[in-house]
């Protein structure tokens, strides 16, 4: 069960309450779980215990991790209005966050699509904890390294894991275990060989190139 506990009052005019507070929590309430911190857009402290990810966007823990159904209209939206494929997104969303919108990893990367402060600044997401302005923001950068690497979505995604700079460096996919275990993962749910299915559309047009090489345009979802 993750628990979110939020702090107001307490972190200016007490610190040392607060502090006392968080080391009862971390050993009695939660024993056995991670405890993360962060500050949200209004200035509260919140607590999360972090959960393992489950192998399904459906294994919900509470409320704070989002389902899949109730974004699936806002990644229809936002994929549509950056043509990208919702299901590219949703295949990011999955590996990157499991759907929970305050997820943070060790590196400091926040939300759905795990933006790094950097990263959401670089694309204008002002509170990488909000659902919609977090998807907006991973999707756009998706699109940017797909149009940066020519289409090629391992490229795009091995650049969305580990940086471009990386993936310039090695001249390909670099060759760090997590960045490699990161494309299979995605490979699961979304296949990355060329002209397995469009990654990008454009005004409702699908570009497809099949393994001849030819360039196709569709309005229907595939080939």
């Amino acid at each position: 069960m993750v628990h979110v506990l939020f702090f107001d009052c307490f972190r200016s005019v007490f610190p040392t309450t607060l502090l006392a507070l968080v080391c009862l929590l971390s050993s009695n309430l939660f024993a056995d779980d991670k405890i993360t911190a962060f500050e949200d857009a209004d200035g509260r402290i919140i607590f999360v215990n972090e959960t393992p990810a489950g192998d399904s966007a459906t294994n919900s823990n509470g409320s704070l991790r989002a389902s899949a159904s109730a974004l699936d209209g806002m990644i229809e939206q936002v994929a549509a209005e950056h043509q990208v494929d919702p299901e590219l997104v949703r295949a990011v969303v999955q590996v990157e966050s499991n759907y929970n919108p305050y997820a943070i990893s060790p590196k400091g990367a926040r939300g759905l699509m795990q933006l790094l402060p950097a990263t959401a600044q670089r694309f204008g997401v002002y509170n990488a904890f909000d659902p919609r302005a977090n998807l907006d923001g991973g999707t756009r950068y998706l699109k940017f390294l797909m149009q940066q690497f020519n289409g090629d979505l391992r490229l795009t995604l091995a650049a969305y894991n580990a940086g471009e700079n990386a993936v310039d460096r090695n001249g390909g996919v670099p060759p760090f275990r997590e960045t490699q275990e990161y494309l299979e993962k995605i490979a699961r749910l979304y296949p990355l060989s060329e002209g397995s299915r469009p990654a990008i559309t454009a005004g409702g047009i699908m570009k497809f190139v099949d393994n001849k090489g030819v360039v196709h345009f569709s309005n229907m979802d595939g080939p």
